[in-house]
C-alpha cells in the first residue's frame, strides 16, 4: 500500500513543526502560529489526483494573531468574521480560513489568499468561490484548524476532536451497543474510543457534505483497524461503505480523514517551503 517513508502521523507532524515565530515561510502564518501543510497522494487505476491538509495551531495569549491574518481574507469572509461578537467563535472562523486558504494555496501556488473566498453552503459546508474549481473541508479544536483542499472530482472530509470528558455521556448516546462492541476491540481508553468514532463520524459527513444534519447512530460503525506500520486506524461504516475513515491519534486529539475506498493512499508526506 504504502512505504514507511512516504507515510507520516499528521499530528506528530504538527508537534515536530516549528513554530512560526522562527522564519515565517510557512503558508498562512505568522508568529504565534504552528503550522503544518501535508501532501497526500492517492491513486485510482491510472488517475491519481493530489490534496493538501493544512494544519494551524494558534497561541491563545499571543496578541495581534486577528489582525495580522485579515488580510487574506475577502470582503464576504471580513464581513462574516465582523458579524460574529464571541471571541472564540471570531478565532474559530479566522483560522478555519487561514488553513483552508494555506491548503488551496498549496494546490494553486499562482494565487493569494484574497483570491478565495470560503462561504457557508445551505447545509454550513464549505463552499469555495475562486478563479479554479476545488473543494475543502474544515474543522477545528479549542486552538487547532485543519483543512482539506482536494479535487471537485472527489468526496473528502476532514475533522479533529480533542478528548472532552463532560461531552463522554453525550457522544455515548449517540453510539449503539454494537457500536461500542466494536470500540471495545480496539483496546482503547473508552474516552478516547468515543473521542476516535465521533471524528470519524464527523470526517464521514462532511464528505457526504450533510454535517450534523445526517443521523450519526444511525451510521453503523462496522470495523476499526489498526495499522501499527502506518500508525493509523482504518474505520468503516454499514450506511456508507464506499468510503473509509483514516485516523491518527496523538495525546488527547483524533485526526480523521474520509476517503473513498476505491482510491489507494501513495503518499502523505511533509511539504515544507
Amino acid at each position: 500500500m504504502m512505504s514507511a517513508k512516504t507515510w507520516i502521523q499528521p499530528l506528530q507532524w504538527l508537534r515536530a513543526a516549528p513554530s512560526a515565530a522562527g522564519d515565517g515561510r510557512t503558508q498562512g502564518s505568522v508568529a504565534g502560529d504552528r503550522a503544518a501543510d501535508i501532501e497526500i497522494e492517492v491513486q485510482s487505476g491510472l488517475r491519481a489526483y493530489r490534496l493538501a491538509l493544512a494544519l494551524r495551531r494558534w497561541d491563545v495569549a499571543a496578541a495581534g494573531l486577528e489582525a495580522a491574518h485579515r488580510h487574506g481574507l475577502s470582503a464576504a469572509e471580513r464581513q462574516r468574521l465582523e458579524a460574529l461578537t464571541n471571541p472564540k467563535r471570531r478565532v474559530e472562523f479566522l483560522y478555519g480560513r487561514v488553513a483552508a486558504k494555506a491548503a488551496i494555496g498549496r494546490l494553486h501556488p499562482q494565487f493569494g489568499a484574497a483570491d478565495w473566498s470560503v462561504t457557508p453552503g445551505l447545509f454550513r459546508q464549505p463552499l469555495v468561490h475562486g478563479p479554479e474549481p476545488v473543494e475543502v473541508s474544515i474543522a477545528h479544536t479549542r486552538d487547532c484548524a485543519t483543512a482539506l483542499a482536494f479535487s471537485a472530482e472527489l468526496l473528502a472530509g476532514v475533522d479533529m476532536e480533542r478528548l472532552r470528558p463532560d461531552s463522554q455521556h453525550v457522544i455515548k448516546s449517540q453510539m449503539t451497543a454494537c457500536e461500542m462492541q466494536t470500540l471495545a476491540a480496539s483496546s482503547l481508553p473508552e474516552p478516547m474510543q468515543l473521542t476516535l468514532a465521533w471524528s470519524a463520524k464527523e470526517a464521514l459527513s462532511k464528505a457526504l457534505r450533510l454535517g450534523l444534519l445526517l443521523p450519526f447512530r444511525e451510521l453503523g460503525l462496522k470495523r476499526v483497524d489498526y495499522r501499527a506500520e502506518w500508525d493509523v486506524w482504518l474505520i468503516t461504516f454499514q450506511l456508507a461503505p464506499p468510503l473509509v475513515v483514516y485516523a491518527w491519534l496523538q495525546g488527547d486529539e483524533a485526526l480523521t480523514l474520509a476517503l473513498p475506498q476505491r482510491l489507494e493512499l501513495k503518499r502523505l508526506a511533509p511539504m515544507v517551503d
